[in-house]
């Protein structure tokens, strides 16, 4: 098959709409330009017509890895003299698209024993990530996970708790409210006085990030739920939701909504010319592999907007820093 270069690959994944449970169509289209390449590739299933795509030379120990969803809305590509933009120019398609160029001109060189791990769902609940855990440890591969760091190496970052918080009371009209008991007073009284004598860790953030309760006007509201956030700092082992339970005690209960556990690793020594480790605050999908790094080409601060873009240049680089990995991982 022809190669193409990076710039016409990312903007061939960027047309090919993949909004989280959407993302049949461009793993298919990862798959037959793979298998055309001449890489071992498997579809993972997950559910519901969803899939991760797996491509090998060898038997992989190391992974170039990358979500293929992106959040909505659709935007197609379009360029300038020095950026591509598009819904995910850099969150991860301008990743997806400088691995599977690097991936290509490693297996030309001969290199062998590497492989690429594309899936699906990180924007909402990381499914693929979660369904690959063990086959990413059966295989005892390391992993460069493609995110928007401006090709820094990222060692470490924060973890990801979502907890429910939810006060119970008893229904009334509202014209009697002291025949009812307002659950929404109650969570506003629970929010201000115990869970703010919560003893957070040094750098983790806790923020309450949704409040919901109430039915109708004329009704005093018999529940009331808040959910809170808690982006947890590497090396930070409170249980939290324990903690925040004894606080409320029976004025409300405390239920785990999503628990991501922060990332602690190092750059290693084959991989030393990457540079020294970053620490950011944001999740990745590292999370459930542990053995590997994050790095890749783009800005943070351009994920997820409307304006969303990639330097081409940045793209070209990524494409020799993820072809001389593989090049000294497989070494």
């Amino acid at each position: 098959m022809t190669t193409l270069n990076v710039n016409d690959l990312l903007k061939q994944l960027i047309n090919i709409e993949s909004t989280t449970g959407n993302e049949a169509k461009i793993g298919t289209f990862l798959s037959k330009y793979l298998e055309a390449a001449d890489f071992a590739v498997k579809q993972l299933p997950i559910k519901d017509n969803r899939f991760n795509v797996l491509a090998q030379i060898g038997q992989a120990k190391i992974i170039l890895q990358a979500h293929i969803d992106v959040v909505p809305p659709f935007i197609p590509a379009s360029e300038n003299k020095t950026y591509i933009y598009g819904r995910g120019a850099c969150d991860t398609k301008g990743s997806m698209a400088s691995m599977i160029i690097a991936a290509q001109q490693a297996k030309a060189r001969g290199l062998k024993d590497f492989g690429l791990l594309f899936t699906v769902g990180e924007e909402v609940d990381f499914a693929g990530a979660l369904a690959a855990q063990s086959l990413v440890k059966d295989l005892q591969a390391f992993l460069i996970v493609g995110e928007p760091t401006q090709l820094k190496p990222i060692t470490s970052h924060y973890g990801l708790l979502v907890l429910s918080l939810v006060c119970s009371g008893k229904a009334a009209h509202s014209s009697e409210p002291a025949l009812g008991e307002n659950a929404i007073d109650k969570l506003i009284s629970v929010l201000n006085n115990q869970v703010k004598k919560l003893q957070v860790y040094n750098d983790t953030l806790m923020s309450v990030v949704q409040i919901a309760g109430g039915v109708a006007d004329n009704i005093i509201p018999d529940k009331a739920e808040a959910l809170l956030s808690l982006r947890i700092a590497p090396r930070d082992n409170n249980d939290y939701a324990k903690q925040i339970q004894q606080l409320v005690g029976n004025q409300a209960t405390v239920q785990e909504i999503q628990s991501l556990p922060p990332v602690a690793s190092i750059v290693p020594k084959s991989l030393a010319f990457l540079g020294e480790g970053q620490a950011v605050k944001y999740c990745t999908e590292l999370t459930f592999f542990k053995n590997g790094l994050v790095v890749g080409p783009g800005n943070i601060a351009d994920a997820h907007t409307t304006n969303e873009k990639v330097k081409k240049e940045d793209l070209r680089t990524a494409v020799d820093l993820y072809t001389k990995v593989l090049e000294k991982y497989t070494a």
